[in-house]
């Protein structure tokens, strides 16, 4: 339980400090007009890049949870066994699809939250 948080919880901050970020820059807003494309466009964005930034935690935990109990030993020659030759193949290992699904969630989750809040905004007015 705790890897999955320390692996969830830095994704999740750099995600919507990467949003916040990209949502308010005044060249994105230029380009894209504070439409519900810019919330996608940013939410797609951000969520990528802190998929892309936390792809070692991941790899860590799922290593970790694929360890059984007591198997302290094959943890320490995992790493012990990474060389400046396989650190990409062994800790960025499934970064792709890692990537390419948080991108696409965290479009639709931000692109559909300030859709949401905008339209409750405009209902309370």
């Amino acid at each position: 339980y705790a890897l999955t948080l320390s692996r969830s919880l830095p994704f999740d901050f750099l995600r919507f400090l990467l949003f916040d970020q990209l949502h308010h820059n005044a060249l994105v807003e230029t380009l894209l007009g504070g439409s519900p494309l810019l919330d996608t466009c940013c939410g797609f964005g951000a969520s990528g890049l802190a998929a892309l930034i936390t792809q070692p935690l991941d790899v860590a935990k799922t290593l970790e949870q694929s360890f059984k109990e007591g198997d302290g030993q094959r943890w320490q020659q995992l790493l012990r066994r990474t060389t400046p030759g396989n650190v990409v193949r062994l800790w960025w290992a499934g970064a792709t699809e890692r990537v390419v699904l948080a991108s696409l969630s965290g479009g639709i989750y931000f692109g559909a939250y300030e859709f949401l809040k905008g339209a409750l905004e405009a209902v309370a007015d």
